[in-house]
């Protein structure tokens, strides 16, 4: 616990989610043509706390799909029992995922 608070006096919005839409977006307009073929599988490891727009995440979402053969989320929340996934970004990623998975130990990835 000490050492999260010591992180967050560093950090920007520590624990306040991702905005996911942009950061893929930013990775399809500077890599996803040359990084991602009909061949690729697309891992992505977050909890799905996005603080964006879901239009924005779905579109992202929707380009790297097409590009791909397969597109993974692996979610570290998904290993809890009590785990629902009804976070916003989860809801707008479902559609495009092939596979949803939990993320939250060695083992698990």
């Amino acid at each position: 616990d000490h050492a999260l608070e010591i992180l967050a006096q560093y950090a920007e919005e520590w624990s306040s989610g991702t905005k996911i839409g942009e950061c893929l977006k930013a990775f399809n307009h500077s890599f996803a043509r040359e990084a991602l073929s009909g061949r690729s599988t697309v891992i992505v490891l977050s909890d799905g706390l996005d603080t964006g727009e879901s239009g924005l995440l779905a579109s992202e979402l929707s380009k790297i799909r097409l590009r791909t053969r397969k597109l993974i989320w692996l979610n570290p929340l998904k290993g809890a029992t009590v785990y629902q996934p009804i976070q916003q970004g989860i809801v707008t990623a479902m559609p495009f995922l092939d596979t949803f998975q939990s993320g939250h130990s060695l083992n698990s990835l």
